[in-house]
């Protein structure tokens, strides 16, 4: 490719490339001339080629009050080049006819081809412009490096029908607007094609995207498999209360390593069945009000983010299915809300809290290091899985983390064996008690008939004699041990099926379990 040179006048052929500079049109670029036709005159002249060609604006402000260029797959390739985003600017003087530039491929398989643009900068300091900047429609292989768009009132980058692009440093700030519903960055399909085909591959590194007027980006439609990496979403507008990036019926995309921060509703809202979106590793701080909201999305996955102080939740998930797998900040709290949605969850460090319904069951694991913390908060009618990695220890509580440890079970797994205990209450399966507390005191009564309280070991004190235990005690499989401090019988007869009488002495114990409605005793110790 030829080397682009800063002349007066004139065209350069490099032998490879031809390239047109503005100012050979007469534009002037002084940000107080009106530079429109002189611009509009060098895209003329460039669509007159045969092969690529590129319209370079050297450092300047150039002032425009029309739409500057319209391309379509009939043209030759045409690359627009400033002298950088800081450097060559073009600044929008009036109400122009929308968009500033149109780029529109004729049909499904007629693209407009590898159009490009780097290093200039569009502004609306006035805001009397509210178009668009690019309306891109059925194009691939585009691509944008270091293209700036300030306080732009209505949308900077408007895909229909775009493929295999890559955008990369570009900014867009202050841009959008709320009263006509446009997002800074808009991606859908085209209704026209007979194949509903909307955006796809479209990779966007390390873009900004900063007080947003609206939102900030929007994929409708069949937008499937694009990818933010290592991108920015910042706020700082408390008028401003919407979703930063919405995904709207689109597929299959990524959200890699990028930072959400200051202001918006919800950083990430994904709705109407986008399906088998991925977010790993970004960082969520100071959401208006969730971090990511899913109101409709499918296999929906979160890996090793990172939540900080959003306001209701990190996550809140109401219709379809939510995989969350290790959040990478160890001390932090993340809190997902979960309403008719699914949700399975593998959790390395640090506590997740849940709470609502959800209706469809709930099956978390905790492969990750450290001791694990899951709070299920209000209802879980559904169902429990909790599968835990091996040589890992944690806590499950249920009910109010503030309150008693009466809901709460711990778990250890080391090597072949799991071992689970309560603080109290019973942990039961199939409405069968297979865990309780294990400590309980009860005075022999005076009426003849045990009261069994919470506990699987009592202590029987007093010397009345026993012929029998309560039906309110008697749960099928509830195994327990009575501990005698004196003299009394234990008498075979009613619901006690013993090996004869037992008259016990101090430290004697017995062992029975139930069947639902008699207590059989399984082994005696006299000490």
């Amino acid at each position: 490719m030829g080397t682009v040179k800063a002349v007066a006048s004139g065209w350069i052929d490099t032998g490879l490339i031809k390239v047109i500079n503005v100012l050979d049109f007469d534009a002037v670029g002084d940000g107080s001339a009106d530079d429109t036709a002189a611009i509009q005159a060098a895209f003329t002249a460039a669509k007159q080629e045969t092969n690529g060609v590129t319209v370079y604006l050297p450092a300047g402000d150039y002032l425009a009050d029309a739409r500057l260029a319209t391309l379509t797959d009939s043209d030759p390739r045409i690359n627009i080049l400033g002298a950088g985003q800081e450097n060559t600017k073009i600044t929008l003087s009036g109400n122009l006819s929308n968009p500033l530039f149109s780029i529109t491929g004729s049909a499904q398989n007629a693209h407009v081809v590898r159009f490009t643009v780097s290093d200039i900068s569009f502004r609306n300091p006035s805001r009397a412009f509210t178009g668009n900047i690019f309306d891109i429609n059925r194009a691939n292989h585009v691509s944008m490096t270091r293209v700036y768009f300030q306080s732009i009132d209505g949308i900077c980058l408007d895909l229909e029908e775009v493929w295999d692009s890559v955008f990369s440093d570009c900014k867009l700030v202050d841009s959008g607007n709320a009263t006509n519903t446009q997002p800074m960055l808009k991606m859908v399909a085209n209704d026209g094609d007979d194949v509903d085909t909307g955006c796809n591959h479209i990779r966007f590194i390390s873009c900004q995207f900063e007080e947003p007027q609206y939102e900030s980006v929007q994929l409708n439609k069949h937008s499937v498999a694009n990818t933010f990496v290592a991108c920015k979403w910042h706020g700082d507008n408390p008028a401003v209360n919407n979703d930063h990036l919405v995904l709207d019926d689109a597929d299959r995309n990524q959200v890699i390593g990028c930072a959400f921060q200051a202001g918006g509703d919800n950083y990430i809202q994904i709705k109407s069945g986008s399906t088998d979106t991925m977010i790993t590793g970004a960082h969520f701080r100071s959401a208006g009000d969730v971090a990511i909201e899913i109101t409709d999305g499918t296999r929906t996955m979160i890996a090793g983010c990172t939540f900080t102080v959003n306001t209701t939740a990190s996550v809140r998930i109401t219709a379809g299915t939510l995989n969350v797998y290790g959040p990478s900040n160890k001390s932090a709290d993340t809190k997902v809300i979960v309403g008719s949605g699914t949700l399975g969850v593998v959790f390395g460090y640090g506590r997740l809290y849940l709470d609502e319904d959800f209706a469809n069951g709930f099956t978390p694991s905790s492969p990750g290091g450290g001791a694990d913390n899951l709070v299920i908060e209000e209802d879980g009618n559904a169902g429990l899985s909790i599968v835990t990695p091996s040589d890992k220890s944690g806590t499950i509580l249920f009910g109010d983390d503030s309150a008693s440890n009466s809901g709460i079970i711990q778990y250890s797994h080391s090597a072949d064996t799991l071992s689970i205990s309560t603080g109290g209450g019973a942990f039961k399966f199939n409405s069968r008690e297979i865990l309780r507390a294990n400590v309980g005191t009860i005075a022999s009564p005076a009426g003849a008939q045990l009261i069994l309280t919470g506990g699987d070991f009592f202590s029987i004190t007093g010397t009345n004699n026993i012929t029998s235990i309560a039906t309110a005690s008697s749960t099928n499989g509830r195994m327990v041990v009575l501990n005698f401090a004196g003299i009394l019988t234990f008498t075979d007869g009613n619901n006690l099926k013993l090996a004869g009488d037992f008259v016990t002495t101090a430290d004697d114990t017995i062992t029975l379990i139930c069947n639902g409605t008699d207590w059989h005793e399984t082994a005696r110790s006299v000490n």
